[in-house]
């Protein structure tokens, strides 16, 4: 029997298979090229928007003048002790002038007074039981999970905040009637430097700058000095030089700040900016 045929019929199928399995690996990776550019453009679109971001809101990091790292990192605090209670202190101020009027925190504090107190040593209890290297900046803060459902809850709603300040900022009057729903997010105020940087007070926002000064009147006083100050700088005729700017704005308000503050303010001054801080 003539098996020829037979074995050139063999030689062809596989040779077809072998073609069409070739044919399917090329098409495959075509896709797969395709699909890791897809990715690669897509991320370099979310990155470029990203970074657009970040240069238009240049502007607002000024309101993240105090910094968080004290509760996350325990050797930070203990080898600034005490920058680290000062910052504590401004902290909790902070806490209770951004949140004192939300409902959700007015119904956590009226079964724990001390609520303020609680949290933050609950921040940094889980903070500490973190494996190491879990945070390396402030926006790893929301990845904290606390023990405590209660504080757990509380610290996600002042995490999450209900509005971003610059689009309340547009219009205030619309919010009036709405205090108890309507507050920042926390991080919008906060920074991951260590515990030896400064609070610059010419950048510092009006909230937190009632967390230092504890007084309306002291801080409106603050905000219309280091302006009236900042334009003396800018101004051709002016003979105020920054040392000498600096000095004045020390002198008139270094007193009035909380007796807890010591040594974590810079009150150095430079021009003003395009947008007053508010």
């Amino acid at each position: 029997m003539n098996i020829l045929p037979l074995v050139f019929t063999l030689l062809l199928m596989l040779s077809i298979l072998t073609i069409e399995k070739l044919e399917n690996f090329k098409n495959k990776m075509i896709v797969q090229k395709r699909y890791e550019k897809t990715i690669t453009e897509q991320e370099r679109k979310v990155y470029n928007e990203r970074q657009k971001n970040l240069c238009k809101l240049n502007e607002n990091f000024s309101h993240q003048q105090t910094t968080f790292k004290g509760f996350l990192i325990k050797e930070e605090r203990e080898k600034n002790e005490s920058k680290y209670n000062q910052y504590r202190f401004v902290t909790a101020n902070l806490i209770k002038i951004l949140y004192g009027k939300a409902d959700f925190f007015k119904k956590a504090q009226a079964t724990r007074p001390t609520l303020i107190e609680e949290l933050l040593n609950a921040v940094q209890e889980a903070a500490d039981k973190m494996p190491k290297g879990s945070i390396n900046g402030i926006q790893d803060v929301t990845r904290i999970q606390l023990d405590d459902p209660q504080l757990q809850e509380v610290f996600y709603h002042m995490l999450k905040g209900t509005i971003d300040k610059e689009e309340y900022k547009k219009n205030p009057n619309a919010y009036k009637n709405q205090v108890g729903k309507t507050y920042f997010p926390l991080l919008t105020f906060f920074n991951y430097e260590g515990l030896d940087k400064f609070i610059v007070v010419r950048l510092a926002p009006t909230e937190l700058l009632l967390a230092i000064y504890g007084n309306p009147e002291i801080v409106q006083k603050v905000i219309e000095t280091r302006e009236e100050l900042s334009k003396q700088l800018r101004s051709t005729k002016g003979t105020l030089t920054k040392d000498e700017a600096k000095e004045k704005f020390k002198t008139e308000f270094e007193s009035k700040q909380s007796p807890e503050i010591t040594d974590i303010l810079d009150y150095s001054l430079s021009k003003p900016s395009q947008k007053k801080r508010i």
